[in-house]
């Protein structure tokens, strides 16, 4: 899944050099590849969409919201990049003013509604720990080695779709400005956030050889803890620890039927969900994966 402004352009030519690659920019997309035109936008027949992409074995791009094709493959197998919301929105402003309207002004662009928190809309009610691969632009080589070690891909860096013309460098960017931009982002920030922990957290264990665990858990009322977990490369079921202080409290394995995120495809025909009560509420406590020592994070 493409977010705008986020390197997706050179990672999806990089794509298409080893990969069938079906592309949705939209009806009026220039890269919108035929059969999406016809099935999708004049036929508005979607089954028709996911029967041609699984029978080319393609991978599906372009900018939509990640719930548009969530149904085509595993959830394992879907990756994105995200990248710093104010270097974002100023490269989007640059980008937009070039091609799309010169006459924009950079304050009534970055207040209009669509152009705010792009990146939490794109993705979603699913917690980032869910999707097989959320790169960092920031960090684009590891991002690159996790994504290729995961799905086999042959990615590599480049360079593409780079604006020379650029009306307002970042570094020039007035502290009104910047505030402008969290203020009006906080949830890319927030979201941001718990993709680069995630990328440190990952990237760490992906050097040391140690298998990676997806999912995610929430801590509700009462000490209701619940989530989901399952192996990036195994249908084994995971085994998790409720530790505090390093003490394991309690054990679990994620087993249990998941109903929730209905349309995504997650792995053991959806058996990975655990939940349990903490005594006391326990809000320190911390999720670990006992057959590797990783902690999932909390959403």
């Amino acid at each position: 899944m493409h977010i705008k402004k986020t390197a997706g352009i050179s990672i999806r030519e990089s794509l298409e050099e080893s990969e069938a690659v079906v592309c949705d920019y939209g009806a009026g997309g220039p890269k919108t590849s035929p059969v999406i035109k016809q099935y999708k936008y004049d036929s508005q027949d979607p089954y028709r969409v996911r029967q041609y992409v699984r029978a080319k074995r393609a991978w599906m791009v372009g900018h939509f919201p990640l719930l548009e094709y969530a149904d085509l493959v595993d959830c394992r197998r879907i990756f994105t990049f995200v990248r710093e919301p104010v270097r974002r929105m100023v490269s989007h402003f640059n980008h937009a003013k070039l091609y799309i309207n010169p006459d924009w002004e950079l304050e009534p662009f970055l207040l209009q509604k669509t152009h705010r928190n792009e990146q939490a809309r794109k993705l979603g009610s699913l917690p980032l720990g869910c999707i097989g691969c959320v790169g960092v632009t920031e960090k684009i080589g590891e991002s690159l080695q996790l994504i290729n070690a995961q799905l086999g891909t042959r990615l590599q860096t480049r360079h593409a779709n780079i604006n020379p013309l650029k009306a307002l460098p970042t570094d020039e960017l007035s502290d009104d400005i910047r505030e402008l931009i969290r203020e009006n982002n906080r949830k890319d920030i927030a979201l941001y956030q718990r993709a680069l922990a995630l990328h440190e957290q990952r990237f760490d264990h992906f050097s040391r050889g140690l298998p990676w665990c997806h999912g995610y858990y929430r801590l509700g009322e009462e000490g209701r803890l619940s989530g989901i977990a399952y192996f990036a490369d195994s249908d084994e079921s995971v085994e998790l620890q409720v530790q505090r202080n390093g003490v394991t409290q309690q054990s679990l394995v994620a087993n249990r039927f998941y109903n929730q995120h209905v349309k995504f495809r997650f792995p053991r025909e959806r058996y990975v969900a655990f939940e349990t009560t903490l005594p006391d509420g326990d809000g320190d406590a911390e999720i670990v994966v006992a057959q590797t020592g990783q902690t999932l994070l909390r959403d």
